[in-house]
């Protein structure tokens, strides 16, 4: 039996194929901590900095949008742990579905926390002046200190807005009630929904 030896060659390409897939997956998060190492909290008279703030958005022909928002926000002092404790991203949802697809806690000792899907809750929207059936998706990061971050990603799918008939948007509204009370909605898998019904 022959026993291969592994060239010289070989091995550095084993090894620069490792260190590259290291490196392009803690890329993002080092980049993160360099922006929020720049942020000195002396520097600013508000409770919370947007780090970033970006939003990517995919609009078919069909005026169906894929949306994607990603968001990291520095919390200066007690008042900002307070407000960015909890995120909301509101929706309705007979036009849109919107799900977290990650979220994150950056300490200010150095250490990372990556929240889990128990932390995303999808509620019923508060009910004001308007009262069809809306939702939010809640982030909940429970305690934060001055000093630390949050990241979110959120994806969305749909569209915001559209006019309807009457009869068109009573018979919608009393879709939502009863969907809303089976909770189906939070198991949406098909986009034909999200079209919006007139192109414009």
């Amino acid at each position: 039996m022959r026993i291969l030896k592994p060239s010289v060659g070989g091995i550095l390409l084993a090894l620069f194929i490792l260190t590259y897939i290291q490196s392009t997956a803690l890329f993002a998060q080092d980049q993160n901590i360099g922006l929020i190492q720049k942020v000195v909290d002396k520097n600013y008279t508000s409770n919370s900095v947007i780090l970033y703030d970006s939003t990517d958005v995919d609009v078919m022909e069909s005026g169906l949008s894929y949306v994607t928002m990603h968001r990291l926000i520095k919390i200066l002092n007690e008042n900002g742990a307070k407000v960015n404790r909890q995120m909301n991203f509101d929706y309705d949802p007979l036009s849109a579905f919107v799900k977290v697809k990650f979220a994150r806690i950056y300490r200010k000792d150095g250490t990372a926390e990556i929240l889990d899907s128990t932390r995303f809750l999808d509620n019923p929207a508060p009910a004001r002046a308007i009262y069809w059936g809306s939702r939010n998706v809640t982030v909940d990061f429970g305690r934060l200190e001055p000093g630390d971050a949050v990241e979110t990603i959120v994806f969305r799918k749909g569209f915001t807005y559209a006019l309807l008939q009457d009869d068109v948007l009573r018979q919608a509204q009393d879709d939502v009630l009863r969907q809303a009370q089976d909770d189906v909605l939070r198991q949406a898998q098909d986009d034909d929904k999200f079209i919006p019904p007139m192109k414009g």
